[in-house]
């Protein structure tokens, strides 16, 4: 691995508030390479010759690529990440330096009695600037998590996704004992192991931000960053509100995937919308639906899963009631966590075909619902009054402190749609 532990972030003016999370926009920024060019990287030991152009997204390019000295006629072996100096890149290029050096993961590992494979991050090879433009050398990974759930309808074996889930967790546990959050977790930002499937790697670091800068945990500020930031589909509410990324706001993403990965979509996103194929989601919209479900885990189990009873429907009711009850700055508890996820075959999961869930929204038609309708004036009046109540709850208390159960509870009576049938709502 060329990438030095000693070598200096490249200079330039560093984004704003960057090891806090600060407010950060992606400079638009026309990014003129072409395949067949060379780029040098900051050491000035290796050429990058550039093939294929894979995409284009959100100000960064992805190209195939392979070192200009190499003599194979094989498959390139490298991504070669190109984008803005002082954008999102420089955020991600400081997350390899700071947190993802190999000696600091195999240190960790041996510190915990863990294998070299247990955390999967995309490895890093190089770095520099281009024509004014930053970029990354990593290492060429297998199929995108994105690429797998299109072929299977969005959706995944039980057994499948309780494997992956498990292997990310212990990926944010690593990256959450360096302070940091993730902070993007999304399919497109997995991949399976080019020559182990059945490992997962976790990449696209550019929203990575630092929770925990000094040692002590940041307090809980609404707009300190961009407003929801992130995938909407999977961001947690933090995210939404603009708060630095924690520990809790990552587990929040990670349960929201594995949900949708066994049901195929999820209450506020259609599984064309999980898979891109559908336009943006509106993010308020999606923020009053994950703040209407936050107070009843089981509520979301059941309405992406349906009410049969099973032993998967089992162990994301339990994942989710530990994530539901986390405090802002609370260290998660990973072994229970893990313990959950990592036990299917005792709980009689097998290697069977995703279960038909209750269809996704877009799908056919479903049965008409048992529980009374709300006219869409009235579902307007009361997003309208959530916006109001969760304005004067935030002005009084402080989600640092506590779940977010009082303004779960307004919207959950809100949402209601009529008389409820003596039946108390549980987590």
């Amino acid at each position: 691995m060329i990438m030095k532990k000693s070598t200096p972030l490249q200079t330039g003016s560093s984004p704003s508030k960057e090891g806090h999370g600060g407010k950060r926009h992606c400079s638009d920024v026309s990014i003129s390479v072409t395949e067949g060019e060379e780029l040098e990287d900051s050491t000035h030991e290796q050429r990058w010759h550039l093939q294929n152009l894979l995409g284009e997204n959100q100000g960064t390019q992805m190209y195939l690529a392979s070192r200009a000295d190499s003599n194979t006629k094989g498959e390139p072996d490298y991504l070669v990440k190109l984008g803005s100096r002082d954008g999102r890149i420089y955020t991600e290029q400081n997350f390899y330096q700071r947190v993802a050096q190999p000696d600091k993961v195999s240190a960790w590992l041996k510190g915990q009695g863990l294998s070299p494979d247990t955390v999967g991050i995309l490895h890093i090879e190089a770095f520099g600037i281009h024509n004014d433009m930053r970029f990354l050398v990593l290492e060429r990974p297998g199929r995108s998590l994105q690429a797998l759930l299109a072929e299977n309808h969005s959706r995944l074996s039980p057994s499948k996704v309780l494997a992956i889930g498990s292997q990310l967790l212990q990926t944010l546990r690593f990256v959450h004992e360096q302070g940091y959050a993730h902070a993007n977790l999304q399919p497109s930002a997995m991949y399976l192991h080019r020559d182990d499937p059945d490992r997962v790697l976790l990449a696209d670091f550019s929203l990575a931000c630092r929770f925990s800068p000094s040692g002590q945990h940041v307090s809980y500020q609404p707009g300190q960053r961009q407003s929801h930031i992130g995938p909407t589909a999977f961001c947690s509410v933090d995210a939404h509100r603009g708060a630095v990324v924690s520990r809790r706001g990552d587990l929040f993403m990670l349960a929201y995937c594995l949900l949708a990965w066994m049901g195929g979509h999820l209450p506020w996103a259609s599984g064309a919308h999980l898979l891109q194929t559908q336009p943006q989601l509106n993010a308020e919209s999606v923020m009053l639906s994950k703040l209407q479900y936050e107070g009843t885990a089981a509520g979301l189990v059941r309405d992406v899963m349906g009410e049969q009873h099973n032993p998967e429907r089992a162990v994301m009711l339990d994942f989710l009631m530990v994530v539901f009850t986390l405090l802002y700055d609370e260290v998660p508890d990973y072994s229970k966590l893990l313990q959950i996820l990592s036990s299917p075959s005792q709980r009689g999961i097998g290697d069977s075909s995703p279960r038909r869930a209750t269809p996704a929204v877009g799908d056919n038609p479903s049965p008409p619902s048992t529980r009374p309708s709300m006219s869409t004036a009235q579902f307007s009046t009361n997003c309208i009054l959530i916006v109001s109540v969760h304005k004067y709850i935030v002005g009084l208390t402080s989600p640092s402190t506590a779940p977010h159960s009082h303004f779960n509870l307004i919207c959950i009576s809100l949402f209601a749609g009529g008389k409820r049938r003596g039946r108390r709502r549980k987590l």
